[in-house]
């Protein structure tokens, strides 16, 4: 919707179809991928007898199918957006499928996944447009900051897993609750960095509601994270992501579409 801020947010009916299909596409390749390691994973060190491994063979075919469809899905609509948002792509894919290997290799494995989503904002603003401005960036950053600190969320979730199945996670390495304070402490720059860039791009009364609304209900998770248990962390912050996301979306339609809510349009 910015990059079209002279027509209220209406990119056309092309860009409209074309960037939500290539990120559909990408997630699904990813989690595809992801479930095809998991499943060499559990061959390696496997945690369940072997009459739980029947099925195995065809799920991870099916999984394999999806990804290399998700994969040549996302690249075909990146070509037919520019030869620029194509390279792009292919960097994300390559990315995409370095993690796995990435969990073996670092502790900051949990910031990666921040890393690869803080590009898709620069892939969506260049096939929509076809050039590089500082808003992707900007927008990169929020989203690169908020999904590492939910991946550091989620690697209190999954520490057992990930140390019988030889990964590595900043929650093995710091401790849980060493891990919380830090992805605290990125959820709180991701707000800074939300005021921000609503102060730079000038948007005005229904951004900044919105902004203060996300502050609060970080806080409040934060602050419910420390006394409920862990296992409770996944459904808790995956909630908190829907409402932020949808959110921080719709305010910023608004400053879009509708001029009176934007102080700096006459």
């Amino acid at each position: 919707m910015l990059s079209a801020r002279e027509a209220r947010g209406w990119p056309g009916w092309k860009i409209f179809f074309l960037v939500p299909t290539g990120v559909i596409l990408l997630r699904i390749c990813s989690a595809s991928y992801e479930h095809v390691v998991r499943q060499r994973s559990e061959r390696l060190f496997p945690s369940s007898s072997c009459s739980d491994c029947v099925g195995v063979w065809p799920m991870r075919t099916g999984a394999c199918f999806f990804m290399f469809a998700s994969a040549g899905g996302f690249l075909g609509c990146s070509g037919y957006a520019n030869s620029i948002c194509l390279s792009i792509a292919a960097v994300l894919l390559i990315l995409t499928c370095f993690y796995p290997r990435f969990q073996r290799m670092s502790d900051f494995c949990t910031l990666y996944q921040g890393i690869i989503y803080g590009l898709i904002p620069l892939w969506s603003w260049i096939a929509a447009t076809g050039t590089v401005g500082w808003v992707p960036f900007a927008l990169g950053i929020i989203s690169a900051l908020w999904i590492s600190g939910l991946g550091v969320l989620d690697s209190i979730r999954t520490l057992e897993y990930d140390r019988s199945h030889g990964c590595r996670s900043l929650a093995i390495r710091w401790g849980s609750k060493n891990v919380l304070s830090f992805a605290f402490l990125l959820h709180l720059l991701t707000v800074m960095a939300m005021a921000v860039f609503g102060f730079f791009a000038m948007l005005k009364i229904a951004y900044i509601v919105s902004v203060g609304f996300i502050t609060l209900c970080v806080l409040m998770e934060h602050w419910i994270a420390k006394i409920r248990k862990k296992h409770w962390l996944g459904n808790a912050f995956f909630r908190l992501n829907l409402v932020v996301s949808i959110v921080y979306a719709v305010a910023v339609a608004c400053e879009m579409v509708f001029p009176f809510f934007n102080f700096s349009v006459r």
